[in-house]
């Protein structure tokens, strides 16, 4: 058995703006926030790619810098992975791909973009859902099913697959009918 989950560049971009403005902590004070509006594709392999304005707090030599992002591109990479726990997990990892900073030179904008990468990737500052928690399941069957006592499911192997078009997430499963035994069958009285 299989299951399929199906997003658009459409529906990608509905579900972000449900999150911005959206915060990430840098460490310490130090925090980047995105903010719209969006721009959105699908770049198979490297990842969902967007655009948007940010605004930056940045510590420098123990002062705090507000900084303004003009444009900000970042991208989102969807793969099957781990979480916290060490369980499967679909995971969508955050990256800077660049960032254009009011009163900057674009050296130090590549500086800011490296430096807020390491952050990102040293906090492990990821979505990850673990989809075993939800699918892997035994539900009991009612008592007037004289044969089964209950139908379980256990997920085998996951995919994530990236168009232009669409992202999908796909499980298969492993579907089990647990029998009643012959001598505790739960057959009526005769």
């Amino acid at each position: 058995m299989q299951i399929e989950a199906t997003l658009t560049p459409a529906d990608v971009r509905t579900l972000i703006e449900r999150f911005v403005p959206l915060t990430i902590r840098l460490g310490g004070e130090d925090h980047l926030t995105l903010d719209g509006p969006l721009d959105v594709v699908f770049d198979p392999p490297a990842g969902i790619r967007i655009v948007c304005r940010a605004k930056a707090r940045w510590s420098v030599l123990g002062l705090d810098v507000p900084v303004t992002v003009r444009s900000l591109a970042a991208r989102i990479v969807p793969t099957i992975g781990r979480d916290e726990h060490a369980a499967e997990a679909l995971v969508f990892k955050l990256a800077l791909d660049g960032a254009d900073i009011a009163a900057l030179p674009e050296v130090l904008d590549e500086k800011v973009t490296r430096r807020v990468n390491e952050e990102l990737a040293s906090k492990h500052i990821e979505l990850a859902w673990s989809f075993h928690d939800l699918l892997d399941r035994a539900f009991d069957l009612p008592a007037s099913v004289e044969t089964a006592s209950a139908l379980a499911m256990r997920v085998t192997s996951a995919a994530v697959r990236m168009t232009t078009d669409v992202l999908s997430f796909r499980v298969r499963l492993d579907v089990a009918v647990e029998r009643c035994e012959a001598t505790a069958s739960r057959s009526h009285a005769s």
